[in-house]
């Protein structure tokens, strides 16, 4: 199996590209993309919760599709889910109370 950035997936993401209307929102935050802008080419349903590398695409910010990947990749390894207590600070008049 190729690996899914190949040269292929280059291709159609340049293809993708050309043919996109400039203004097009992304689908990940809603804002307009153009042309100029870094692009990538997302795919739908993504390849850490167990989309084909061939499936569809679409295109979006850079820093959306790597954020959103970032999250699901943190999130299926676990980062993330523990939560540290709150640290309890004590009235200034206590504090000398429970030092001991």
């Amino acid at each position: 199996m190729p690996h899914p950035y190949s040269g292929t997936h280059s291709r159609e993401r340049a293809n993708a590209i050309a043919v996109m209307l400039d203004g097009t929102s992304c689908r990940l935050c809603g804002l307009p993309m153009n042309k100029n802008m870094p692009l990538d080419y997302n795919h739908i349903t993504p390849l850490i919760l167990g989309g084909p590398p061939r499936g569809p695409r679409e295109l979006t910010h850079a820093r959306c599709n790597r954020s959103q990947g970032a999250r699901l990749g943190n999130r299926r390894r676990g980062f993330g889910t523990r939560r540290l207590p709150k640290r309890r600070i004590l009235p200034r008049w206590l504090r000398g109370v429970h030092d001991e």
